[in-house]
């Protein structure tokens, strides 16, 4: 008798994020939920063009949705109030997503030249790469270094 493992076909979806966000989760290892309890993806590989807010739009994490969804529950979201017409979302129903680099595809960085941070966020970023100053070859250099993820540049 022949068995037929069948899985959901999520196909690739896209987490977008600031700097700040993304070396924390590379470091931790974990991605976790935002405010609603779920993580948020979209399918559109577009989506930076509709999260409010710059800093959500310095990097994207190009995850692999069919791995994830033979752990976690992913499920098709909009919301009608607040929504784009082609948002796609999709969202991930878990606090966090351990191991995260086992469903990166790639890191997408846009528009790393235009990128502005406040002092706190200086810091903050510095601290996490253990550096006393940092600019976009020392992030590039770190992310190369310490994580074996393709990195893109988008703009």
């Amino acid at each position: 008798m022949k068995y037929i493992r069948e899985r959901k076909q999520v196909g690739i979806i896209y987490h977008y994020t600031s700097l700040v966000s993304l070396l924390k989760i590379l470091k931790t290892g974990t991605l976790k939920a935002g405010a609603e309890g779920t993580i948020s993806t979209t399918r559109n590989k577009n989506g930076k063009d509709m999260i409010f807010g710059l800093e959500s739009n310095q990097c994207c994490l190009v995850l692999d949705g069919n791995t994830l969804s033979d752990t976690y529950k992913i499920k098709p979201y909009r919301d009608i109030i607040n929504s784009y017409e082609d948002e796609q979302e999709e969202r991930i129903f878990t606090s966090e997503i351990k191991n995260i680099d086992k469903y990166i595809i790639k890191i997408i960085l846009f528009n790393p030249d235009d990128w502005f941070f406040s002092t706190k966020e200086t810091k903050l970023i510095s601290k996490i790469l253990g550096l006393d100053y940092f600019d976009l070859d020392s992030v590039i250099e770190f992310l190369e270094n310490n994580f074996s993820i393709e990195i893109n540049y988008g703009y």
